[in-house]
């Protein structure tokens, strides 16, 4: 071949080559016609964190690890076109701006209502994505260790099994809408007075069969992709940088894909954060930033654990579309009529019916004439509680406002506030006390605020203050039919007035709908409900220690409590009236024998043989009747919300696995069913047992 040939032949073959390298090369190079790979939403979430990890620099990688100047955002970065992630807190209502209040946790916690808990949660999410941000601080699913515990109102009650079926439904509705949902606090943030400073002290056997099966459950059933570490310590290091939760418990044996953010505040250190299992710290950088620069660059931190904490945070980034192009935010959808409704539907479903003799509700609007609306929760709304919980809402409707709504202008209707709601000095008793006495009927709006319980401290006593309760006593001295509605968020004793009242109801923080909610199962378009998630001491002299020696697992807290102490509450666990009466019967158990690994159907028919329509929560517990450790006399372990028009009668069925069966053994490590015998217990309540069978596992 001449020269001439060799040279043609070889700029053919360079030529071929550049144009193959123009075709396949952005392929072959993690690039695209569109730009890099990790820009590309055909190719998977693993394949895009991987590819933009391996452009980043480990300053940049660093700067993905902790919050920016704003409190509530994480730094961008603009050389790769990173967005941060921009947080609101929010577990009743995003609080950004104004938007819907939802009742708070409590009272949800109260409905016992999974499908109603999923719409909520659905709703605020619309409304964060509206408001244009991209992760949600919630559910707070901290156990209600103590009644009086400052944040009780902002979880679903004190049953591990209660708090774990709200708060799967509440994360899959806020993550069905791509806003990241943050279950919080990891763990055992059980009170307030000192979160910052508290040691709890715990063993294993309660950590996990009481303070865990919801942290859980949000992880490995509703798959978060975020959670929150707690303020406090457990057994002696800080929750933010506790290898045993966050690294052994919550990355290693659970599985956990998401990324762990630090309470505000709540990081402490930088190499045991950062090894440990942080992987965000917030609001600002302090000790995730330079600091853990200088510990990776000597040697003190490896770079893959810093990779595996920023692989987390783009996972969660590319998962809610942060990478994609944002569509045009639709403010129309806050506080629409269709989340007022909502509200107010949610509202309605966890108000509790507590006492109500003589059936002198619902209220007969042809029989009555005046009525009497008192007290320091009358005229004025309290949609929710403070702190981190609260919602600015557009609008909210008191309880003197639901009942003129209600009624407009077909009876007279007279309004005091009789008192403040915490001082010493009453105001127009005289003239409540005469308003009363003219009326056919009272209703006294009392109870709490946000002055009085919220987050960062906790309360000395579960009583009404003083004047409140005088207010009550007069009142129903002046009229017999005086009902008392309670809005508050924790339980109330109130064993000096229960006896001179027919009528009670609890509405906890009803959002900002509360108002008309009330006034709709008062005048029974709408039949009660709700159940209690919480117990109701008579006296603070029935509650256990308050302290951080936590008790053991047989004990726990709540109803547990009283039933091992044989101690006998003012209202039950899942206590709750109705204005109808149902029967339960059939109870049928299948098999009667089985293995370790068997399954257990339960059936049984429920019945509405009152007046009204209704709904009733059919609540199962178990009994473990012989056991090599000491355990509960029952557990929660399964409920069903059913609605029944009158004289209508279902089956319920309900299964129990290993998991509804177990307990957690130290020596072997893991849950275990034992060979024995168990009960199965049908109730209105824990203490409301209507039908009883058992089975046997060999």
């Amino acid at each position: 071949m001449n020269n001439f040939n060799l040279t043609k032949l070889l700029k053919i073959l360079l030529m071929s080559v550049f144009i193959l390298t123009l075709l396949v090369g952005p392929v072959l190079f993690g690039q695209s016609e569109k730009g890099p790979a990790y820009l590309n939403p055909n190719l998977s979430i693993e394949e895009r964190v991987q590819d933009l990890l391996s452009r980043m620099t480990l300053e940049e990688k660093i700067k993905q690890l902790s919050g920016d100047s704003s409190g509530f955002s994480t730094k961008p970065n603009e050389r790769l076109g990173i967005p941060g992630i921009k947080c609101t807190d929010g577990p009743v209502g995003v609080r950004w701006l104004k938007a819907t209040a939802f009742p708070t946790s409590i009272l949800m916690g109260s409905s016992w209502d999974i499908e109603l808990m999923g719409k909520v949660a659905s709703a605020i999410a619309k409304e964060t994505k509206a408001r244009g941000r991209n992760q949600l601080l919630g559910p707070c699913i901290n156990i209600i260790r103590d009644p009086r515990g400052g944040r009780s109102a902002e979880t679903y009650g004190e049953d591990p099994y209660l708090i774990s079926k709200m708060a799967v439904a509440y994360i899959k509705g806020i993550q069905s809408q791509k806003i990241i949902a943050t279950p919080k606090h990891y763990a055992c943030n059980n009170q307030e007075n000192g979160r910052g400073t508290n040691n709890v002290k715990i063993d294993e056997r309660l950590l996990r069969e009481f303070y865990l099966p919801h942290f859980q459950a949000s992880i490995c059933e509703a798959q978060a992709w975020s959670i929150m570490s707690a303020y406090n310590l457990l057994n002696g290091s800080y929750c933010s940088e506790n290898e045993h939760l966050l690294r052994n418990i919550l990355k290693n044996e659970w599985g956990f894909k998401g990324f762990v953010i630090s309470d505000w505040g709540a990081c402490h250190s930088t190499i045991p954060s950062a090894k440990n299992g942080l992987d965000l710290e917030m609001p600002h950088t302090q000790f995730l930033g330079k600091p853990l620069l200088d510990a990776v660059k000597q040697g003190l931190v490896s770079e893959e654990t810093i990779n595996d904490s920023v692989e987390r945070i783009l996972r969660a980034k590319f998962w809610t579309g942060l990478f994609e192009e944002k569509p045009k935010l639709d403010k129309k959808v806050i506080n629409c009529q269709e989340h007022q409704e909502l509200a107010k539907d949610a509202a309605k479903a966890g108000i509790v019916l507590l006492k109500n003799e003589r059936n002198i509700l619902p209220l007969d609007k042809n029989k009555i004439k005046k009525i009497a609306v008192i007290g320091p929760n009358a005229g004025i709304a309290r949609p929710h509680l403070g702190g981190s919980a609260q919602v600015v809402p557009f609008y909210a409707i008191s309880v003197l406002d639901g009942i003129k709504l209600k009624i407009g202008d077909k009876m007279e209707i007279s309004y005091v506030k009789g008192c403040d709601i915490n001082t010493s000095i009453s105001e127009s008793m005289n003239e409540a006390i005469n308003i009363a006495k003219k009326s056919d009927l009272a209703i006294v709006a009392v109870g709490l605020s946000s002055a009085i319980e919220t987050e960062g401290r906790d309360r000395d006593y579960l009583n009404l203050p003083e004047i409140q309760e005088d207010l009550i006593k007069k009142i129903s001295k002046a009229n017999k039919n005086t009902v008392v509605v309670l809005i508050g968020g924790i339980g109330i004793t109130m064993q000096s007035w229960i006896d001179k009242v027919p009528a009670l109801l609890v509405a906890w923080y009803p959002g900002e709908q509360g108002g008309s909610a009330i006034a709709d199962i008062l005048f029974g378009d709408y039949n009660p409900s709700g159940k209690l998630p919480i117990t109701f001491p008579k006296s603070l002299e029935q509650l256990p220690p308050y302290d951080n020696n936590y008790e053991s697992a047989s004990v726990c807290r709540g109803y547990r409590y009283y039933e091992k102490h044989k101690i006998e509450p003012q209202f039950p666990f899942g206590f709750g009236l109705s204005y109808t009466k149902f029967n339960y019967s059939n109870l049928k158990i299948e098999p009667k024998n089985i293995s370790v690994e068997g399954k257990v159907n339960v059936s049984l028919g429920i019945q509405n043989i009152g007046k009204y329509e209704g709904s009733e929560v059919i609540q199962l517990y178990v009994r473990d009747v012989v056991s090599s450790v000491d355990r509960p006399v029952k557990e929660l372990k399964g409920f069903k919300k059913i609605n029944l028009k009158i004289g209508e009668k279902k089956t319920v069925s309900f299964t129990l696995t290993e998991k509804e069966l177990s307990f957690y053994n130290v020596n072997k490590k893991k849950f275990v069913v034992e060979p024995g015998k168990f009960e199965v217990l049908i109730g209105a309540s824990s203490r409301d047992i209507r039908l009883k069978d058992g089975f046997e596992v060999k």
